[in-house]
């Protein structure tokens, strides 16, 4: 597979097609203010504002991050208030020291446990960023539509939790990309992108749930 659906829809092509950011500290901020239950959208958003307020640097004001973040985002023509704005500056403040001012590994499971000790990052957030920023197929990111995904597809036990099975939860996921010989990262994209948007057309919810 050469192509990966992004949040709108529309299809990127390249190596780093699913990078958000243009180096690691801003990979870190896009991913770390998405997720957590933010909509996609919305996490997009902010990352966009506290960029362009210049503010994903080693010497990121909490203070100054928080404001940006409390004030209202223009998210497709609708006015939207970002959600724990004072819990995501201190993360992103947090994460920002962290990796500005240390070397960080090259490759993809050593990025992902150097990640891991950074408050608000756990396996999930630190595969997302490694999935982007490397353009790896060597880890998953096991959000609630890939788990929903890869159950209903016999492909994971029903018992299985991220909290405690995540690594058993990617081993069986890229067996199942390799087995059907498409790169990890885009069969994760191409199943967040059709479930997120399949949730979002009335009458089709349950179905994805």
């Amino acid at each position: 597979m050469t192509e990966a659906a992004a949040a709108d829809g529309t299809l990127r092509r390249g190596p780093h097609r699913h990078r958000l950011g243009r180096n690691l500290a801003e990979e870190v901020a896009a991913c770390l203010l998405g997720g957590h239950g933010m909509p996609y959208e919305t996490g997009l958003a902010a990352f966009h504002a506290v960029r362009d307020a210049g503010l994903l640097t080693r010497g990121a004001d909490e203070s100054e991050l928080e404001r940006v973040l409390r004030t209202p985002l223009d998210v497709s023509g609708r006015t939207v208030h970002y959600r724990f704005p004072a819990q995501r500056a201190r993360w992103l403040a947090a994460a920002l020291r962290y990796v500005c001012t240390q070397r960080p590994p090259t490759t993809s499971h050593e990025l992902r446990d150097w990640l891991l000790p950074v408050v608000g990052i756990g396996p999930k957030t630190a595969g997302w960023i490694v999935r982007n920023h490397l353009g790896s197929d060597d880890v998953a990111i096991i959000d609630v539509h890939v788990l929903r995904a890869g159950t209903d597809a016999g492909v994971f036990d029903p018992a299985w939790r991220p909290t405690v099975d995540y690594p058993r939860l990617e081993a069986f996921f890229l067996a199942w990309a390799g087995q059907g010989r498409v790169r990890a990262a885009d069969l994760d994209a191409v199943i967040w992108s059709e479930r997120a948007h399949a949730a979002r057309i009335p009458g089709r919810r349950a179905a994805v749930e």
